[in-house]
């Protein structure tokens, strides 16, 4: 557990959401203590070092091993109140001696390897950030002679089977985790912690050379973006989840000429109410909006009555193409297009992809 009395911010004896620390502090705190065993002899209970943002923080450190020429200890990550993927992992540092000055650093088991460019970290390298390497080699800085430097390996045993459950494998990281940071903490705002993984996806399409991207809510508009003629490249595809209007916004300021917009229309028509983020809690189901839009289009006003009792915009759209309505959706996609293209002021091409939920293209305007 993190020593919260010695984390600023950190709720201690009160209410509130508890902070806590990132895959770059432990992996500084291992690394510390390893070298510090390796010269004093002795695994320190607990270590302290200087986070980014100027605070200082001590952590419990667990010995591993030790030899006369390298030693490993290991911090258990907590990640305070906030849902992460790496909360409780066991981050590992093995530090040893190195005839050059400096820290030459390393990824070993469950450290993932940067495979795709557009990213902070260059192709081949481990998926170390530069923050969390600033921060390994200032924690060793005063722990060595002039002249001599560290060779240091971060780890993270199942490191590769927790990568499954983030983004590593669409941003062309393999083989484990990322070793993040850029304050030190982890702040306890899971949507916000969500939000801040999603702009680094378009980074690695637009690294590609792709002028095109295409975004999608989810596994839905996944499987019907590949249904399109012609369809993307996989490496084109961005789930951006509930956050259609920042992934617009973020598209349009790296420069793509394109965005092809597939999804659900109870997520993408949330956007004829003004509504751009697309989360229940944010934004109420369009089921209205949707109805409203078809009745001015010239749905009869005693079938828009019926379909008023349907709870989803799904049953909706399945009911007036089943009516012979079939151009409904197409005009409901191109009024989308509209709202998107004026949000994005003209300057990126739009197309977009109304699906059911087989993932099958019920309406389009490209």
């Amino acid at each position: 557990m993190v020593d919260q009395k010695n984390v600023k911010g950190v709720p201690y004896g009160g209410m509130g959401l508890r902070r806590g620390l990132t895959t770059g502090t432990c992996a500084a705190v291992a690394a510390r203590g390893a070298a510090l065993w390796l010269t004093q002899g002795w695994c320190p209970g607990q270590v302290t070092i200087r986070l980014p943002i100027g605070d200082e923080v001590t952590l419990p450190v667990r010995k591993v091993s030790w030899s006369e020429t390298a030693a490993r200890c290991c911090v258990i990550k907590d990640a305070g109140d906030d849902p992460d993927v790496t909360n409780g992992a066991a981050i590992h540092a093995e530090v040893g001696f190195a005839a050059e000055p400096g820290v030459s650093l390393h990824g070993g088991e469950g450290v993932g390897r940067v495979t795709l460019p557009g990213l902070a970290v260059p192709v081949g390298e481990a998926a170390i950030n530069p923050v969390p390497r600033r921060m390994i080699s200032e924690a060793l800085a005063d722990l060595v002679s002039a002249g001599v430097g560290w060779m240091v390996t971060i780890s993270v045993p199942g490191g590769e089977q927790l990568a499954r459950r983030t983004f590593n494998g669409r941003l062309g990281i393999v083989g484990g985790i990322s070793i993040l940071g850029t304050t030190g903490y982890v702040e306890p705002r899971s949507l916000d912690a969500l939000r801040r993984s999603l702009p680094p996806l378009l980074d690695v399409v637009r690294a590609a050379g792709y002028r095109t991207v295409c975004l999608v809510p989810g596994n839905i508009g996944h499987r019907a973006a590949r249904r399109l003629q012609p369809p993307p490249d996989e490496a084109q595809i961005v789930e951006m989840g509930d956050f259609l209007g920042f992934m617009l916004d973020e598209a349009r300021a790296r420069g793509f000429a394109a965005v092809t917009l597939v999804g659900h229309a109870g997520k993408l028509a949330k956007v004829l109410d003004g509504h751009w983020q697309t989360h229940s809690k944010h934004s109420p189901p369009a089921n209205m909006a949707v109805l409203e839009f078809f009745a001015a289009a010239g749905l009869p006003r005693p079938m828009v009555r019926e379909l008023m009792k349907l709870p989803t915009v799904e049953g909706i759209q399945l009911a007036v193409i089943e009516a012979g309505y079939t151009q409904l959706p197409a005009l409901l996609a191109g009024r989308i297009q509209e709202l998107v293209r004026e949000r994005l002021k003209g300057e990126v091409e739009v197309s977009v992809h109304l699906c059911d939920f087989g993932g099958n293209i019920v309406g389009e305007a490209r």
